[in-house]
Parts: C-alpha cells; structure tokens; sequence
C-alpha cells in the first residue's frame, strides 16, 4: 500500500492543534497566577475598580451598582460576589485573542482590560485591539481632540428642564462635535405619572450621542437656554480612558431618578474613571443636581481650559432691547425686515443691531421647535446679504450673565430668626432642601426665578409656649418673564403645600393647618431703575384652601396679585408682593395683604433677611422678621 503524503496545510494543521493543547496547561496555570495575584492585591475590592462596573460600597460593606444589564456583567450574581465577578473577568481577558473575536472580552471591554492588565503585568501582546473592528470603527469617528462639559441653565417652562441640564460635548479628531448625554426614556407624559415615575425610577437610561450642533439649535433657539461650556485640560491616557469607558457603556442602561441619578449622576463617573486623581464627592449627598455638579469642578479648577458663554436667541434679545438706544433698537426692527436706515449706519454699534436683528427674525418666525418659517429663512437670507455688502456679520452680543453654574449660593437653606406680630415676639426656623428663592441671590441661576422643594417654616411663641407649623411648600415655582417686544410672554406662580390661615383671617393663638395651593398668570414688565434687574408683575390668582374650619370645608378664592423684584446688585435682593383674593368664606369677603422683603449677602453662603406682612383684610395685623440665612 502506497504511503500518502500529507498535503502541507494538514500538516500545519495537526502542528497548530498540538501546539493549543500543549499550551492549554500552560495558558491555565498563568491565568491562576493571575488570578491569585488579584486576591492579593484585593483587586475585586479596588475603588478604580469598582468605578469601571459603576459600583459601590455600601455602609456595611456591601456592594451594589447601578448598570441594569446583564451583558454588562460575567456572572450571574454580578458585584454581590465581587471576587467571582472579579475571576470571570481576569479568565475571559486571557483567552487567546484569536478565539474571542469581535463580541470577546477585549473588543467588549477595552477599559476594563487596560486597567486588569495593569495592575496584574499581564504582557502588552495579551491585550491587543486589531481584531477588533467595531471597537476600532468607533475610536476613529470619537477619538477626542476636546472633552468639555456643558451646562444648560434651567427652563422653568419645562418640567423636565427645571433643574437644569449636563452633558459632555466631544471634539473629535475629524473635527466632527457630538454631546454625550445621560437621558431617561420616557414613556409617560402625563404630568402626575411622570414625576410620580421619574422621583421613584421608573424610568430607565441610557448614554446617547448625538450631533452637537442640532443640540446647540434645540437648547439656544427652540427651549432659548444659555449654555456654559467647560473645556477641560486632558492629556492623551486621559482622554483614551473616557473613549474606552464609552464604549463599555453601548446599550447599558441604568434606572433614572430626578433627584440624584439624573443627567449629570454620570459625568463625575466617567471623569474619575478618564483621571483616576479626581475625586468628587456627589456620591455623599441625596440629591445631585447639574448645577452643583459644575460647582464640584471649582476644586479642580486646574483641569478647566476655557469657560464659554452662548446666549439663547430669547437672551440675546433681551441684552440688546436692554443696551441698545430706542433709536438702535428701532433699526434692528427695520433691520430685521430687510431695511437699512441712516440710525443703523450712524451708530458704531453697528454689530450689536445687527445681533438684535438676527435673533428678532429667530424670534418673529419660529415653526415649532426649532425650524423657522420659509418667511423666516428668506430674512435671514437676505440679512446675510445686507450685512456681507458692508463687511458685517450678525453676532451674540449678550455678555455672560448670572446663570453661570459655578457661581451662587448653596442649594440648601437654614434660616433662624426672630419677630413679633399681634400674638407676641416668637422665634422662627426655616428648612429648604433645595434649591432657590426669589429673595435669594440670582447668581448661578436665572433673574426672576423660584424653585423651592420642602421648603418648611416653624415658630414657637414663648409666651404661651405653642409651636406652630407656618408653612410647607412642597414645591414652589415662579418664572417672571419680562415682556419685550415683539413677544409677549407671560409669568406665573404655582406652589403646592400647607399654609397656617389663622393669622390671615385674625385668629388669634390658633394654628389651623390647611391644604393649600395658588396660581398666578399675568405679565411682568422690566423698568428703569438703577442696577442689574428690575420688574414689576401683575397677575391674576386663584387659590384652594382646604381645612374642616371652612364652610363646606373648602374655599377657591380669586383676585389678582402685583410686585416688584429689584436687585441693585447681585447681592442684594427686595421682594414686594401685595395679594388680594374675594374669600367667599369670610364675611368680609376678601384676604387682603402686602409682603416686603429683603435679602442681604455678607459672606457668600450667609445672609440677613427682613421681611414684614401687613394683613389689612379681614382685620388688621402687623408681623415683622429678621433672620440670619446658612447657604449649605
């Protein structure tokens, strides 16, 4: 029988399966060693560790973590048992880079690898990304040139947008730009489901990209929200740990909550993870809001490049109707209609008419969202043309204003005080969790605003020994928005809490503790005074009471409501409120009273108040307060 001869790939192949099995022994007792230097280190317990699967240690030593997906994990019982997760991780890294393929553990995990291979010295020919297409597809169309922060100020109109809103901006080295943004999936609207969902999680999230200029579009033009922007210094390690934990995070998703695990939860996560030296200290407090993530970025002021300021379309406006003559700001009008007028030609603010006009044509011909109208597109045209024939251009002429997130007071309040009214002297406290009053200072949020979460007030008379709850507002929230042509915009006013109308009515020494909620609708009007912001409002105002004292154990009183907010500076703060509602529940038939108060920063998280309330109707009453405010 003649021998046959094997043809040379046989051969190759016989050779390589022999060589697998020979080193099967070899490659498994290296992953022991591995795996054996890891417990020694305490690796399944190391904080950088434990960052990369988005877990943490508990206060009896436990750990959990946030990521809800289970391909994120390589067991079963994921971080509950870190050293098993922990084992799985180190065997699948060392599995030979021929048979994992484009879904392995490497092309998965590139973070993790990068780090585990570290710590552990496993050889750089062990952890290699060739074969690796998809990873590879993504570093090229998101490798960053520039990582910045942004931070959209609040939009009291949404509720979505009330506290605020963070993100990351991604340059990349093709010179594309993309934000980076934690959202919830939200699948109910209706306004009670929807925050009863979004305070207890009900919603989930996800990490998604987008372009970044169809996000300036949305946040500046169609929600008009000033944008901070914080370019950070990163060096090129830095910025490949960020690329890579990215990658880790496609499709992974996370519970959603409003108060913590919100849109800006995650930034600190990924910052620490691309600079292992950052530490920031969200993770102590119980609630987390944008603002007060910017804010944690002053101790690590070093690693900010640029700060950047964009004004909304609404905001520039509001600069150049404020700055510019009546003579300018009627020809930005005619300017935006496509006519050049000698005021414009004759003014050496020619730029800043020419900025009025461009966001006047924004403004004039909105087309839902975002889009204009094709009269619109055809102004806008043709300002383009006017101005290039003069060798201008339209620009955001509004200069940084007070929204700036790093700025302000803190966004809890502890106030103690005195006063005095027709029951006696007494002393009071005050306890806001969150976040901002009308009183308080406008820096680091917006003229004009109030949001108040569990805001609660108790005084205690010592003449008779009687502590009495005076208010809870369980969410307060005003927006005064002056009107300017040609828009006209209106404020309002809603809160929702329990009030004492013991006082209000002229009972004396009693505390009847009734269900309470207000809403106001009206115009607000900017006037002359001298300073950084001044308004006058008038709106009309309904209010629901609820308390077994009242004739059918409920009232609905209508009336209306006008004030004035002025801050001569950012400092200083004077509040005038004066309300009048036909209370069918009282004889007189009306509540009547006026409220002054003002708020005074002589450090940057403390201040005095005075405040007094003049009760005219149903009878007369005298209440005047001072008290001294801790920002925390």
């Amino acid at each position: 029988m003649p021998l046959k001869i094997r043809t040379p790939a046989a051969v190759l192949c016989l050779f390589l399966n022999y060589s697998f099995a020979s080193a099967a022994p070899q490659q498994l007792a290296s992953t022991e060693i591995y795996i054996a230097r890891a417990r020694a280190l305490d690796l399944a317990r190391d904080e950088y560790w434990l960052k990369l699967l988005h877990a943490e240690k508990g206060w009896f030593g436990q750990i959990t973590t946030r990521a809800d997906h289970r391909a994120f994990f390589l067991t079963e019982r994921n971080v509950k048992d870190p050293e098993a997760e922990l084992e799985a991780n180190i065997r699948a890294l060392l599995v030979p880079a021929y048979q994992q393929g484009n879904t392995g553990y490497l092309c998965r995990f590139p973070a993790r690898a990068r780090y585990l291979a570290q710590r552990l010295s496993i050889p750089e020919e062990l952890v290699r990304f060739e074969h690796c297409p998809g990873y590879n597809k993504f570093l090229n169309e998101y490798a960053i040139e520039q990582l910045s922060i942004v931070y959209a100020a609040a939009n009291l109109s949404e509720p979505a947008s009330m506290f605020g809103h963070a993100f990351f901006k991604i340059k990349s080295t093709s010179g594309k730009e993309y934000l980076l943004a934690f959202g919830a999936r939200v699948t109910d609207s209706f306004f009670i489901s929807y925050i009863y969902k979004g305070l207890t999680g009900g919603f989930y999230g996800t990490f998604q990209l987008a372009d970044y200029s169809l996000a300036l579009k949305e946040y500046s033009f169609g929600e008009n929200r000033n944008l901070w922007e914080f370019s950070l210094k990163l060096d090129a390690q830095t910025r490949q740990r960020f690329i890579d934990h990215l990658w880790e995070m496609n499709s992974v998703v996370f519970r959603y909550y409003f108060m913590d695990e919100n849109c800006s939860y995650y930034i600190p996560y990924f910052l620490e993870i691309a600079d292992p030296s950052l530490k920031f200290s969200f993770r102590q407090k119980w609630f987390v809001l944008p603002a007060s993530i910017m804010r944690e970025l002053v101790q690590y002021w070093d690693k900010v490049d640029q700060i950047y300021f964009y004004p909304s379309v609404l905001n520039n406006y509001f600069w150049a109707s404020r700055n510019l003559s009546r003579a300018e700001l009627k020809a930005a009008f005619a300017l935006a209609d496509g006519n050049l007028t000698p005021e414009f030609f004759h003014s050496k603010r020619r730029e800043a008419i020419a900025g009025a006009a461009h966001s006047i044509i924004l403004l004039q011909n909105k087309m839902g969202k975002t889009e204009l109208t094709e009269k619109g597109k055809s102004l806008l045209q043709r300002l383009e043309q006017n101005l290039a024939a003069h060798g201008l251009a339209a620009v955001n002429v509004a200069e940084p204003d007070v929204s700036n997130p790093v700025l302000g007071h803190g966004f809890g309040l502890f106030a103690a005080g005195g006063g005095g009214d027709t029951n006696g002297s007494f002393v009071f406290a005050q306890l806001r969790p969150l976040i901002h009053g009308l009183s308080d200072s406008p820096l680091g949020f917006l003229y004009g605003s109030e949001l108040q979460v569990l805001n609660t007030e108790l005084r205690y008379y010592p003449e008779f020994s009687t502590l009495y709850l005076d208010r809870l507002d369980l969410v307060a929230v005003q927006s005064l928005k002056p009107v300017v042509r040609p828009l006209f915009s209106l404020s309002w006013l809603a809160n929702l809490g329990a009030r004492d109308i013991a006082r209000e009515r002229g009972i004396r020494r009693a505390n009847l503790v009734a269900a309470n909620a207000e809403y106001r609708i009206g115009p607000t009007f900017a006037i002359p005074l001298p300073g950084e912001y001044a308004v006058l409002y008038t709106m009309a105002a309904v209010r629901g009471i609820v308390h077994e004292s009242l004739p059918g154990r409920f009232a609905l009183p209508p009336g209306f409501a006008a004030g004035l907010v002025y801050n001569p500076i950012d400092t200083v703060t004077v509040a005038i409120d004066y309300s009048w509602l036909h209370d069918f529940a009282t004889p007189q038939n009306t509540l009547s009273k006026l409220q002054a108060a003002t708020n005074f920063y002589f450090l940057p998280q403390l201040a005095l108040q005075a405040d007094a309330t003049w009760f005219f109707l149903p009878t007369a009453n005298v209440e005047a307060r001072a008290a001294l405010r801790l920002y925390f």
